[in-house]
């Protein structure tokens, strides 16, 4: 992964900052409810409700690396707080969760005191790629549907790596690139699909998972889960696709902004992507060695 210029990546640190800023309401109201989940939920559409398979999401990643009770995580790119606070509730966990926006820190820290975990869980206003954590100071890292924002992957996977301990675990969901689009359509689709998220490009998997292994982590492995996501991106592509008319009229009377118009198409390309393959969604896990590990990576292909 060839580094980003520095004034590319502030540049989209903080584009970021503003996009959740601005969509902050929007996604409670129309996506994650009281959960606080700006994630896609895992499970079939016969496996609960919307919310439920938001949940579901926390605990797949939660049980892939055993959260324990009383163990520090932290959650990069923490959103509202919604995981952490599951985590909190669910695992009792220690958690501190990281944002670029200063909205998301303020309704965090407000769910956090209306749910009686002030003392378990903190959030920070603070870049994921250079945070003021000290080094080795989490049992967890936790990055959920949040790595796909860093410009620079390799800043992100270094700060991870400073600030987990040595044994301490990595898990991770997102979306990656499955293949390059193909044809003239399918790359406005992608664009569309990077333009009203405010994404960069997005790496493999595999890729992922390597430039991880030469950051010294080791036991990489990740696993597709295309098929779990589906019903809960299927549910954003009928929203979006159902509402953009309303979206179109709202942005000529200068009620919608170029933001939420923009994040509607994206909607709408995601489960495009997802359908043909051109997007996959992956759980990834891996472990920073401790002293006495081999110092050789997981030679098991992601």
């Amino acid at each position: 992964m060839s580094p980003p210029s520095e004034a590319s990546v502030a540049s989209s640190t903080l584009g970021i900052a503003s996009y959740f800023d601005e969509t902050v309401q929007f996604y409670r109201v129309f996506w994650h409810g009281n959960t606080g989940a700006l994630h896609f939920g895992m499970g079939c559409r016969a496996a609960g409700t919307h919310q439920q398979r938001l949940l579901n999401t926390n605990r797949v990643l939660a049980d892939a690396i055993d959260v324990l009770p009383g163990e520090r995580v932290l959650d990069a790119g923490c959103g509202v707080g919604g995981s952490a606070l599951w985590l909190a509730t669910h695992r009792r966990a220690r958690v501190v969760g990281v944002t670029v926006s200063a909205a998301q820190v303020r309704i965090a820290r407000a769910a956090a005191a209306d749910a009686g975990l002030a003392d378990a869980v903190e959030f920070m206003h603070e870049d994921f790629t250079r945070t003021t954590l000290p080094d080795a100071n989490f049992d967890v890292v936790w990055a959920l549907e949040s790595s796909c924002y860093a410009a620079d992957k390799d800043a992100f996977l270094a700060e991870m790596g400073r600030v987990l301990r040595p044994g301490g675990r990595f898990v991770m969901a997102d979306g990656f690139l499955g293949r390059a689009p193909g044809s003239r359509r399918e790359e406005r689709l992608y664009e569309t699909f990077k333009r009203g998220l405010v994404l960069p490009d997005l790496p493999t998997a595999d890729r992922f998972a390597a430039a991880m292994r030469r950051h010294g982590f080791v036991d990489v492995r990740a696993a597709r889960h295309d098929r779990d996501v589906t019903a809960s991106c299927r549910r954003l592509f009928w929203h979006c696709l159902l509402t953009y008319p309303l979206a179109r009229a709202g942005r000529a009377l200068g009620v919608v902004s170029t933001t939420l118009l923009a994040n509607s198409r994206a909607g709408i390309a995601a489960y495009v992507l997802l359908r043909r393959g051109i997007a996959e969604y992956a759980v990834i896990v891996a472990r920073k060695p401790s002293p006495g590990d081999a110092t050789r990576g997981d030679p098991r292909p992601a």
